[in-house]
């Protein structure tokens, strides 16, 4: 959505391969399934860029650190900096907790020093099993660390029951 009102959105991402999330977004902009603009990609790739798909600049960083994260922003400039997944980064080495909080805390810094809006993505723990709806306990052992860092979080939620029938539960 950022990025089709021409903003620039850095994409940051350290666990699916790079053509997945490119395809991904990709399927966004165009609102098909990847079987439907693989049939004509360039007619596909020139719609998308149409939409603001050049406004989307794709890093693999893997894992990645504060000074990678650092250096592209601050070559790139962005006005969105999306972070998937910030639990895989190195910030500080002590232990996941530790790390993801560091992760959210230098990047809550950058993005007030830069002026960009921060959007960090990580997966709860396993509190979250099963839970329809989550609480700000079920990332990764945090009541406060992470939540202390973060203005928005949402979480997504989901049983048995509603996984059959291909449906979440957001939690804000």
């Amino acid at each position: 959505g950022a990025a089709e009102k021409g903003f620039k959105v850095l994409y940051v991402g350290n666990e699916d391969p790079p053509a997945s999330m490119m395809l991904r977004v990709l399927s966004r902009f165009l609102r098909k399934p990847k079987a439907e603009f693989m049939k004509d990609p360039e007619a596909s790739i020139k719609e998308a860029m149409r939409r603001g798909y050049g406004n989307v600049y794709f890093k693999e960083m893997h894992p990645g650190t504060y000074k990678e994260l650092r250096k592209w922003i601050e070559k790139l400039n962005p006005d969105v900096v999306i972070i998937d997944q910030i639990r895989n980064m190195h910030f500080k080495s002590e232990s996941m907790t530790i790390n993801l909080e560091q992760g959210m805390i230098a990047t809550r810094n950058l993005a007030k020093e830069f002026n960009f809006v921060s959007v960090a993505i990580t997966q709860a723990g396993d509190s979250a099993t099963n839970k329809i709806v989550l609480a700000k306990e079920d990332v990764e052992w945090s009541n406060t660390g992470v939540a202390a860092q973060a203005d928005l979080m949402i979480g997504v939620g989901q049983n048995e029951d509603l996984r059959d029938k291909g449906m979440v539960v957001l939690s804000f």
